[in-house]
């Protein structure tokens, strides 16, 4: 068959088109249903006599006879795909036949099937309001029917109705071919997609339950996704094969299947029908059907216009699946992005506990929270003793090394619902919800033990650690939450002024 676009898609070469035609002669065709419809015996035995050795398209003529209108009304019903028709006008009544011709084209709905009338008795039904009236192809008097004109009616009635025949199948094949390539666009999966591809070239085309189909990107592809074939679909004892490569299968017809990609054209034989086309910076095809006869060539036909319009849809699928590829990779790096973003923005990021500002947001919803249902919440504030000196004496990095490991020692006493931050230079909070200022003085405690005991292996040498600590609980005029921690905050200082290394709890007065 032919190309359409180089750059875009090819299926198969004319070789294909020429091989079909030549298989008519192959295979036996059925001869062309010739029913006669007349009251009189001797009329078909004359017609049949006559026309007995009439060939038309490497196909003999099987003559059908019914002798009444009422026998002819069955014949026209067992026999839908018959191609002609000779109709007597006059049977049971004098215009049976005219009647018959309304009953085909109306009740039965055949509109393809030649009919040609005959009358001995013409004056009874003219000619011309026969034509005009019904729909017929010829109006004959039996009286004229000579062998020739009997022999070259039947042959252009013949021809007539295999060109209607054509036009019809071709019409019926464009019809399944845009319904299957609406259903084939829903799809959005490459395997998926080529499965559809299989599923319908079965079925409009009346191929064989087995059939396989391969894949591999082109051999000039730059970045090949299948460098050798590989089978994405296939029915009937193949379909246990799909996602394998095709050498991995050990199948009698890989030879077959390879030849169709190296020749890149498809083939019949011993009943394996192959198909190739190729979607421009995807894949090559090869479809290998099961089918008994060879396809003719208005059937090879269809399946290029089919097949190249599945290789458009596929191109069309794989850049769509490429750029959501693409769209969920940028979605991932904006997703991460913004987990970063939102870390920098909530998080002190040396010692990796909240900043000041998203403490006073998340202090300030839980002292909206303890004010509503009348819940306890308690805040600690400290601070490290002499840190000055530490940075001074030890250098700014051991004072970082510092911080960091008190913010370890107290993240490991905190339950999950405590707020934890730097509220400034060596300065840190804690927001205890659900807490009363006596369960906020023994975390405040534990918190300064944790701190003096521990040990920073970054600096060698450094002193124990203190730190100084208030605590106080919210009151019913607290508006926000930096009322408590001020308050909080006095009772540090109250720590400091006793020596340090000490928890406060704030008392009014």
């Amino acid at each position: 068959m032919s190309t359409q676009d180089d750059d875009e898609i090819y299926c198969f070469d004319d070789d294909a088109a020429e091989s079909s035609q030549g298989a008519k002669s192959q295979v036996a065709l059925p001869p062309w249903k010739v029913l006669m419809i007349d009251d009189s015996p001797e009329v078909h035995q004359v017609t049949r006599m006559v026309l007995k050795t009439v060939r038309f398209m490497d196909r003999g003529v099987d003559f059908i006879s019914a002798f009444s209108a009422a026998e002819g009304k069955q014949l026209i019903k067992d026999h839908p795909d018959a191609a002609v028709v000779f109709l007597d006008v006059v049977m049971e009544t004098d215009h049976a036949g005219l009647d018959m011709v309304k009953y085909i084209r109306e009740q039965v709905g055949n509109k393809l099937i030649r009919i040609i009338l005959r009358t001995g008795q013409p004056g009874q039904a003219p000619e011309a309001e026969v034509i005009q009236r019904y729909d017929i192809n010829d109006y004959k008097d039996k009286a004229e029917l000579s062998d020739d004109r009997l022999h070259t009616t039947l042959i252009v009635a013949l021809r007539s109705f295999n060109d209607l025949v054509t036009i019809e199948e071709s019409r019926r094949g464009l019809e399944q071919i845009l319904a299957s390539s609406t259903e084939l666009m829903q799809v959005h999966s490459t395997e998926m997609f080529l499965s559809g591809v299989l599923k319908q070239l079965q079925a409009m085309f009346n191929f064989g339950q087995d059939a396989i189909l391969c894949a591999r990107s082109k051999p000039e592809s730059e970045r090949p996704i299948l460098p050798e074939p590989k089978v994405l679909a296939g029915s009937g004892h193949y379909e246990p094969l799909i996602g394998n490569g095709l050498e991995e299968t050990g199948l009698t017809c890989k030879d077959e299947v390879l030849k169709a990609f190296e020749s890149g054209k498809g083939s019949f034989s011993e009943g394996n029908y192959s198909i190739y086309f190729y979607s421009r910076d995807v894949f090559e095809i090869v479809i290998l059907l099961d089918s008994p006869h060879e396809p003719t060539a208005f059937d090879n036909t269809l399946i290029n216009v089919f097949c190249n319009t599945a290789a458009v849809n596929l191109s069309n699928i794989h850049l769509l699946e490429t750029l959501e590829k693409k769209i969920e990779e940028r979605t991932d790096e904006l997703s991460k992005a913004n987990q970063e973003l939102q870390i920098m923005a909530t998080t002190d990021m040396l010692t990796d506990a909240y900043n000041r500002r998203h403490m006073l947001d998340l202090g300030n919803k839980q002292l909206h929270i303890a004010r509503r249902y009348k819940r306890p919440l308690t805040l600690v504030i400290f601070d490290v003793d002499r840190f000055k000196s530490i940075n001074d004496t030890w250098g700014h990095a051991a004072g970082d090394a510092v911080l960091v490991g008190i913010s370890k020692a107290c993240k490991a006493l905190l339950r999950t619902a405590d707020i934890f931050a730097r509220y400034g230079g060596e300065e840190f909070v804690v927001v205890c919800p659900e807490t009363g200022l006596p369960g906020g003085v023994l975390l405040a405690e534990r918190l300064r033990s944790a701190v003096e005991h521990m040990t920073i292996p970054e600096v060698a040498g450094l002193p124990p650690i203190t730190i100084s600590l208030g605590v106080a609980d919210i009151v019913d005029s607290d508006s926000d939450i930096t009322n408590t921690i001020h308050r909080a905050d006095k009772a540090l200082y109250q720590a400091k002024e006793q020596g340090r290394n000490a928890v406060v709890a704030y008392h009014p007065g």
